[in-house]
């Protein structure tokens, strides 16, 4: 479980987040909405979660019942990150750059190749795994990232607007597998403008306005033309 408590966060004494509190529960896949740009909050809320990437002004962060903190590494460790744009060494096959994080984090060579093996049939890359990362396409390079991300078989996986610019079909393969991860009893987090995609694979939505969580949905509760209109009301 993550423990959201008090959080505030100000950058150029623009207000990102104000006294923000939220909890997610072990196994939810959890859609953080928001506006786009600077002062959305999405982003800065997912590297705060994350532990060391930004120190909130003030708040806690308690996951598990540890405090989150830039120095508390075994917490850092049991989480995932992908960013909205993969950065990756695009001379190495997809293959190779598993190994390479697996080996960063210090994972066994049994571990490395059979995962490797499975994410990458289940992210349909198996043709192209012998092929360099710069030949891919944005939507194969964002299935590596998200793949190198779990390969220390984190329980917590922080997504920052995962599927933009992602084709269909390699959009596909990264909900089912998403939605996989959250049924073995792991949390998603994803940060995302879009309603439609947010209320098709998110079992909860957070929605940030002004920096306060406005509303924390239930989307077994929502149709989608329900769901808009609920947002609309808050942001219009």
């Amino acid at each position: 479980m993550i423990e959201i408590k008090n959080i505030e966060m100000q950058f150029n004494k623009k207000v990102i987040l104000n006294d923000f509190n939220l909890q997610i529960e072990k196994g939810d896949f959890l859609g953080i909405l928001g506006t786009n740009g600077g002062v959305g909050g999405k982003t800065t809320l997912l590297k705060i979660i994350m532990g060391g990437m930004i120190v909130p002004n003030k708040g806690t962060i308690i996951i598990n019942g540890e405090v989150q903190h830039i120095t508390n590494y075994s917490l850092q460790n049991n989480m995932g990150f992908v960013p909205d744009h993969a950065i990756l060494y695009e001379y190495l096959t997809g293959e190779e750059y598993l190994h390479f994080v697996g080996g960063m984090f210090k994972v066994s060579n049994e571990r490395i190749k059979k995962f490797t093996e499975t994410v990458l049939k289940d992210m349909g890359l198996i043709d192209v795994k012998d092929k360099l990362i710069k030949t891919y396409s944005h939507g194969m390079k964002q299935k590596v990232s998200i793949a190198s991300s779990l390969i220390h078989e984190p329980k917590f996986l922080l997504l920052d607007e995962p599927l933009t610019g992602v084709d269909l079909i390699s959009g596909k393969n990264i909900r089912n597998f998403l939605k996989q991860y959250t049924e073995n009893g792991n949390t998603v987090i994803i940060t995302t403008h879009l309603l439609e995609l947010a209320h098709s694979i998110c079992n909860k939505i957070a929605i940030i306005h002004k920096g306060k969580l406005a509303k924390i949905i239930n989307v077994t509760d929502y149709d989608l033309e329900k769901l808009e209109k609920e947002v609309e009301s808050i942001y219009v």
